[in-house]
């Protein structure tokens, strides 16, 4: 299974609703939330743009387990390290990060004043919310002068992503691990 750590909200300063996060408001609610997952009680679903009524999401809806949290203090982002599951929905997540800009958010309880978050803050779980926004092709290293030849993935799984390893993109090549794992080839 695939891990990999993601930025899901920034803390003191607005975020795209206007709400401002705590910094000791958040330290705590991330303490509480990462004693639920450690035990791996806290899982991630993918959604798409639009709100999902909670009480509608079950165990097929999971695409990813949450490890933990931290804040991460050079840029105040909160950093989920997530764990692709071997689901429908994990599988087709890890298959639109290929090609797609992925938003991760923090899906959370608590009340609110003006626009700050108040102490009662629960982080509940994080989603991956996929949007329509290609990824940019890799930019050359401007700071070379002499112009080396891109190395492009030969997986044929993507559409030429700059390889890293052994011929592959690092995408392509997680991919053919996870396979490898599942005994899929």
């Amino acid at each position: 299974m695939t891990t990999i750590s993601v930025p899901c909200l920034i803390v003191g300063q607005p975020t795209v609703n206007g709400r401002i996060y705590p910094e000791p408001t958040v330290i705590q609610a991330i303490s509480s939330f990462n004693i639920h997952a450690k035990q791996n009680r806290v899982l991630g679903i993918m959604r798409h743009a639009g709100f999902v009524d909670i009480a509608d999401v079950g165990v097929s809806d999971a695409a990813f387990l949450v490890k933990y949290l931290r804040l991460r203090k050079r840029d105040m982002h909160v950093i989920a390290t997530i764990r692709f599951l071997v689901t429908p929905k994990g599988m087709e997540l890890k298959q639109i990060r290929c090609t797609h800009v992925v938003a991760y958010t923090t899906r959370c309880t608590g009340t609110i004043c003006g626009n700050v978050v108040q102490p009662d803050l629960q982080i509940v779980s994080v989603d991956a919310i996929p949007t329509e926004e290609l990824l940019p092709p890799y930019a050359p290293d401007l700071k070379k002068k002499k112009k080396k030849k891109r190395k492009t993935c030969n997986s044929g799984m993507c559409d030429g992503n700059l390889a890293t390893i052994g011929g592959l993109c690092d995408r392509c090549y997680e991919r053919t691990l996870d396979d490898d794992m599942a005994g899929n080839r």
